[in-house]
């Protein structure tokens, strides 16, 4: 890889990381840390999403004010206020019925002030639309649009495109072993 990628992390990759400290998803962010292997975003949204996953139970188990403190004193400078991406929209977008059965391209497009036109282009090939994919998670592809990302690195492939625009989305593992090969 000759420049540094541009990486949107989801809320997966960070509980993951809490929940098994030895997994890929820890070692993502440390790489993160590292500053070398790649250029880490994180949205606010993802952030709110991780402390509220942290504070209702990961599988099973809820994390106190204290545990969640640790690790983000372990993940520094990620998870620090100025280090955290703010993005156009929030998760309120789920109320635009409008969208519902338009290319999810074209959503992103018009979330995004219309401001990535090449987008539309890719509307067109791909044939996905808003409501094929969990509308709650809209937030991201905005964020890696917006930040101009590489890639959206998540464990929850299922319900989203394979990529939108110039994004792609990977899984941790594959992420992980792209990095370091």
């Amino acid at each position: 890889m000759s420049k540094r990628p541009r990486i949107l992390l989801d809320t997966t990759v960070l509980c993951g990381a809490l929940v098994q400290p030895n997994s890929i998803n820890f070692k993502l962010l440390m790489l993160a840390r590292a500053a070398s292997f790649y250029e880490p975003i994180i949205s606010e949204v993802v952030v709110v999403e991780f402390i509220k996953h942290c504070r209702l139970g990961i599988g099973g188990i809820t994390y106190s004010e204290e545990e969640i403190d640790r690790f983000w004193n372990v993940v520094t400078p990620l998870l620090e206020p100025e280090s955290i991406e703010r993005i156009s929209i929030g998760r309120r977008y789920a109320e635009y019925v409008k969208f519902y059965v338009k290319p999810i391209e074209e959503v992103v497009y018009e979330l995004t002030g219309r401001n990535h036109s090449e987008l539309l282009d890719a509307a067109r090939a791909s044939g996905l639309k808003y409501c094929d994919i969990d509308s709650h998670d809209l937030h991201l592809l905005v964020a890696a649009v917006e930040h101009l990302c590489d890639y959206l690195c998540t464990a929850n492939v299922n319900d989203r495109p394979e990529g939108i625009g110039a994004v792609k989305v990977i899984k941790p593992g594959a992420l992980y072993g792209l990095l370091t090969d």
